[in-house]
């Protein structure tokens, strides 16, 4: 991170004008929605307004974030609002701890109230923060709840190769879908430690396992078993969880391999080398310049496309947590340049894609949650972490 907070030309540190344009986001937050942090429009049903646990979960970590940087009690009481507006509006289709989205999902016949692996995952990594920062064991007490909502109500299957867990326990959504279960295996590896459970940390053992030997041999991985193409926002969720894994335990040479061999792809093929990242579509998108290096993970030709916000949040926060000698995080200044440069509305908030200013809850989150823990990530080196 050092290289990114050089001064800029205009004389103006990089590091403030980081933590200006973050608090000009929050700022915009406030004003937008107020007190329920996680209430807003969302790209998949636009005309209405929901709130999104997704957004909740993420603002939170991301206030969780500036308070452990500042100290300032004001974003750790942020942080406590967004926890409890989901721990009181969990799916009440379960007996323990879990979220969804608040829509019907149409394309596969899920009810409102159904709930998903991966907003359910990204909200327990959230509370496991809170517990690790507060040491109030009431988080962690809705932590254990969420666990076993993912091992007992959501459920997995054990394979050759590894383990997955369900993309959701419904019927359609019972598919092999990465992301979700990589970042689920991240969640119960972190419990497994706090709670001495060998048991779950088998299982999550078990989750990376697959990730491992599922990888492409240039490092990719595709989204799914159905969908045989890498996109650029599902490969940085997969990226972090094996980070975050790392950190725990280190010595994992496997997991080690398999990181460094994903960040290669995914700098290399999913940005460009002023930082612009790029999502990758399959063929029915249209007006989009098609790229013939993709031909091997889709049928025809794909497609590339300026990346969605989100995507962003989830690049910075890849970036930022790697080691300073691997280049990473000098990479992570380029993405941070074009993002504050060229997605920065005059509001505040950060539009939906290059091309288009609409704002979207959970795509206001991940950015939001990206440039906080840019700042945490740049803290922690300073201390000599990693």
């Amino acid at each position: 991170m050092a290289d990114y907070w050089q001064n800029a030309a205009d004389g103006i540190s990089q590091k403030k004008r980081l933590e200006d344009s973050i608090l000009r986001l929050h700022e915009w937050r406030e004003r937008f929605n107020g007190e329920d942090i996680g209430y807003g429009h969302d790209e998949y049903v636009p005309q209405k307004t929901h709130h999104y646990a997704e957004a909740y979960g993420i603002f939170g970590h991301a206030y969780l974030n500036l308070y452990r940087v500042s100290g300032e009690e004001a974003y750790l009481g942020l942080a406590r609002r967004s926890a409890e507006w989901l721990t009181k509006n969990p799916s009440p289709r379960y007996e323990n701890l879990s979220w969804g989205l608040p829509w019907k999902w149409e394309q596969w016949d899920a009810p409102a109230d159904l709930s998903y692996l991966i907003t359910t995952a990204l909200v327990g990594a959230f509370l496991i923060g809170l517990y690790e920062t507060t040491g109030e064991t009431v988080y962690l007490d809705q932590c254990l709840s969420v666990a076993k909502w993912i091992l007992e109500e959501n459920g997995y299957v054990e394979r050759e190769d590894g383990l997955l867990f369900f993309y959701a326990n419904h019927p359609p959504l019972r598919i092999p879908v990465l992301n979700p279960s990589v970042v689920a295996s991240y969640f119960l590896a972190k419990m497994g430690v706090l709670t001495g459970e060998k048991k779950v940390r088998d299982i999550s053992e078990r989750g990376f396992e697959y990730a491992v030997r599922n990888q492409n041999r240039d490092g990719s991985w595709h989204y799914s078993e159905r969908k045989r193409y890498p996109d650029n926002f599902h490969t940085a969720l997969v990226l972090e969880a094996l980070k975050e894994y790392l950190r725990l335990f280190p010595l994992n040479q496997r997991v080690q391999t398999c990181l460094e061999k994903g960040l290669r792809f995914y700098r290399r093929n999913l940005f460009t080398r002023k930082g612009i990242g790029m999502d990758l579509l399959p063929p029915v998108a249209k007006r989009l310049r098609p790229i013939h290096i993709y031909r091997k993970y889709v049928s025809g030709i794909p497609r590339l496309a300026p990346a969605r916000l989100w995507s962003y949040g989830a690049a910075i926060r890849v970036f930022s947590k790697q080691d300073p000698g691997t280049g990473f995080p000098t990479f992570c200044s380029k993405v941070v340049e074009h993002v504050l440069e060229d997605l920065q509305l005059p509001s505040g908030a950060f539009r939906y894609r290059l091309e288009d200013e609409r704002t979207f809850v959970r795509h206001e989150a991940h950015i939001f949650h990206g440039l906080a823990t840019l700042l945490q990530e740049g803290q922690r080196q300073s201390r000599g972490l990693q």
